[in-house]
């Protein structure tokens, strides 16, 4: 792997170089001081990941950051800065896939570049893992949009109101999430859950994200094929969510439950937006195929199923890991290292929020009958 670390300060390289050296990291490393030497090893040589210092004289770590994504939309591309603050993360949030504060511990350096690599790299396809990463945004429901931006500009916006609001849109709740889990505001603990990622930003800062920077985008701007509605996708990704967080048995479980569930599809969202040609050709197929799912069609054209998709983009994006594992094996749970994990729970919701009878081999095989009873109790 590949790595470029860039930073106007000596000391901070040589520490970097040397805590690396210690720990044995197996990373092609290179240090360079500053942006605009930064620019020129960008254009010189591919690298797979990118870690920059934020405020730099003349050329600064969005400029550096910009530059990465239009020379190879699939570099992994991250933050590490002292400067933690609102502001600086604000610039950053359209270019950078993950942020971390200074100093940063090299095991959580090493844990964060290695696990943001392999999932990149679980897309086999160069140009599908670049189109992955060149994603800032995703198209949201024109009506929760709406509502969203006329609740934000009143001053009695209620916390609970602009939590149930955005926690109906899969595109609106990975973002804040992102944004939230950052190390600019999440510090020890990883935030699964959208009221306490409103609570933790501010009402300030989500306004922000809304209004001022266009995180949040209205599916009127993407060139969608008509066959495939965002306003369908929306209201089936929050049936699963809520099925797939009344099954789980305390708080915590319950509020990661229905994160996984309400953004376990967002790869459709990802390929709709960007390869709709295609993805309208998978799912024709398997429409006239009974015995051939959509993941299974799906594999066929894209080489990988939306699940991956999702999980590589959220995972780039840098939510709770076990979101991310959650939505990239909610097709496949059965791999899934744990018994009784949160991507069957997942895999139950979603085929029970589509009316879909689940596999009862699989079922069997999983030992989620328990959970398949209460799930479809939940939706009936």
């Amino acid at each position: 792997m590949k790595v470029l670390f860039v930073d106007d300060e000596p000391r901070v390289l040589q520490a970097l170089r040397r805590s690396l050296a210690i720990a044995n990291v197996p990373w092609d490393a290179r240090f360079v001081d500053g942006g605009a030497a930064a620019l020129a090893a960008l254009a010189s040589e591919p690298y797979d990941v990118v870690v920059t210092d934020m405020r730099m004289p003349s050329v600064d770590g969005a400029a550096v950051l910009n530059a990465a994504r239009d020379r190879d939309p699939g570099i992994v591309r991250i933050v590490l800065s002292g400067q933690a603050d609102e502001a600086a993360a604000l610039r950053v949030v359209r270019v950078a896939h993950q942020f971390l504060a200074k100093p940063c511990d090299v095991k959580l350096l090493r844990h964060v570049v290695e696990r943001t690599g392999a999932l990149h790299q679980a897309l086999a396809d160069p140009n599908l893992r670049a189109m992955v990463g060149s994603v800032d945004r995703l198209p949201s429901s024109l009506r929760i949009f709406q509502e969203l931006s006329e609740l934000l500009v009143k001053e009695d916006a209620s916390v609970e109101r602009v939590s149930e609001l955005v926690q109906q849109d899969p595109a609106m709740a990975s973002k804040l999430l992102q944004f939230v889990n950052s190390a600019f505001f999440a510090h020890s603990r990883e935030i699964a859950d959208v009221r306490s990622a409103v609570i933790r930003l501010g009402m300030k800062s989500v306004k922000n994200l809304v209004l001022g920077l266009g995180v949040f985008d209205t599916v009127g701007r993407w060139k969608l094929p008509q066959d495939i509605s965002i306003e369908e996708m929306q209201l089936r990704a929050f049936t699963t969510a809520r099925i797939a967080g009344a099954c789980m048995p305390d708080r915590l479980q319950a509020d990661a439950a229905y994160m996984a569930g309400l953004v376990c599809d967002i790869g459709e969202l990802v390929l709709a937006a960007t390869l709709p040609a295609q993805l309208t050709q998978a799912w024709s197929v398997a429409a006239t195929d009974a015995a051939k799912s959509r993941p299974e069609a799906e594999r066929e054209v894209f080489g990988v199923s939306h699940a991956e998709v999702g999980g590589c983009l959220l995972g780039l994006w840098g939510l709770p890991f076990r979101v991310v594992e959650a939505v990239a094996l909610h097709h496949t749970p059965e791999l899934c290292p744990t018994s009784l994990g949160l991507p069957a729970v997942v895999w139950l919701a979603s085929c029970v929020a589509a009316g879909q009878e689940p596999n009862p081999a699989r079922v069997e095989a999983l030992g989620v009958g328990d959970v398949l009873k209460q799930a479809l109790a939940v939706r009936g």
